[in-house]
């Protein structure tokens, strides 16, 4: 095993083992302050249960990359980076922008926060990533688009940031099914950046692994009776979709990535969130025509239509997940050697031909 290799292996034992003890004294502060997501009409749990876990995300995450950053710096390991100056610029947008998504998070976890408020701090966050370089600059013909102005990718770069992180929110659901997305989508990028040599994004996906593994298993098979139950709340999905969508412009920008290889980093990147990313269109479109505002909650996204079909909880959990795991090697095989328009109208065909199908098994069901 390579130095690298040690180090990104370290990085993600520690990053779980900080997160085994952080989310345990954050269950033991909400139980013990009964910090609970009440349950209602639209939710699918049926007892109070505490939605802090993602509280634990990017402590976790800083904590691990300062203490290797340092050891390396320490032990003259530095080598492995590609410019300190580089890793100065990465490290410090991901910590402001993610703090913003931290703070903003964590208020509307315990008090709950207007969309206006979260959508101001979801933009002042999006433009400190795009104003320090970070933003798709080639679309890779895209319908018929390549290279962008700067007028123009910023903007739209910035809306997009926006889209993933409230689309990932919004799939937040059911248990395990936003972190398990998260997970999928980390290893995915992870595998990238290891193909480009991205010593930093790699330790980036690595440390956010462990936490969110560790999480997941809590989210997942922890019991309201043995106060071991968390959910991942509001702080939690909004740093993880600014995280995956960092990560995302990264593997896709030509100045960073083989450029020979980047349309093919942009379609399997985004590839990762298109269960979340797809499932908003068609919810604000039911909103509207229910004339309903866009921005309130309901019961109709995805994973609340399987579970009306009589799937249990788990069963929507894994075949979703399996769908993410099988859009993505979709899109690794078609991605080289057909265009990339050409793989995003099949990609949204297939999609929506999907959610036809359960819709149909609805109304089947009740009628």
């Amino acid at each position: 095993m390579n130095v690298a290799a040690l180090i990104l292996l370290l990085d993600f034992l520690f990053a779980s083992f900080l997160g085994v003890m952080v989310i345990k004294l954050i269950l033991t502060v909400a139980y013990g302050r009964r910090w609970f997501d009440q349950p209602d009409a639209r939710r699918v749990h049926t007892a109070p249960v505490p939605r802090l876990g993602g509280v634990s995300f990017l402590p976790v995450m800083m904590i691990t990359i300062a203490v290797t950053i340092g050891m390396m710096y320490y032990r003259g390991l530095t080598s492995l980076f590609e410019q300190d100056y580089y890793v100065l610029i990465q490290l410090s947008v991901l910590l402001g922008a993610g703090m913003l998504m931290y703070i903003v998070g964590i208020a509307d976890d315990l008090v709950s926060v207007g969309f206006r408020v979260k959508f101001l701090f979801q933009f002042v966050a999006s433009c400190i990533v795009v104003l320090s370089g970070l933003w798709i600059k080639d679309y890779y013909g895209l319908f018929g688009i390549h290279q962008v102005p700067g007028i123009v990718g910023m903007p739209v770069s910035v809306l997009l940031i926006i889209y993933i992180i409230n689309s990932f929110n919004l799939i937040d659901g059911i248990d395990g099914l936003a972190s398990g997305l998260g997970i999928i989508s980390l290893v995915t990028l992870s595998v990238i950046s290891f193909a480009e040599d991205r010593f930093l994004h790699l330790m980036i996906g690595a440390t956010a692994l462990g936490v969110i593994l560790v999480f997941w298993a809590f989210n997942v098979f922890g019991t309201r009776e043995k106060c071991t139950k968390i959910f991942m709340g509001d702080c939690g999905s909004l740093t993880l979709g600014l995280i995956l969508s960092f990560l995302i412009i990264n593997i896709s920008d030509q100045g960073l990535v083989n450029p020979s290889r980047g349309a093919r980093y942009l379609v399997i990147g985004f590839s990762t969130l298109l269960i979340p990313m797809l499932d908003v269109p068609r919810i604000v479109i039911l909103r509207v025509l229910k004339h309903r505002s866009p921005f309130l909650p309901d019961n109709n996204h995805i994973h609340h239509l399987l579970l009306q079909t009589g799937l249990s909880q788990r069963g929507a959990l894994v075949l979703l997940l399996g769908l993410d795991v099988a859009f993505i090697l979709l899109n690794v095989w078609i991605s080289g050697w057909m265009p990339v328009t050409a793989v995003f109208c099949l990609d949204v065909f297939l999609w929506y031909l999907f959610t036809w199908y359960v819709v149909m098994r609805l109304r089947r069901k009740a009628g």
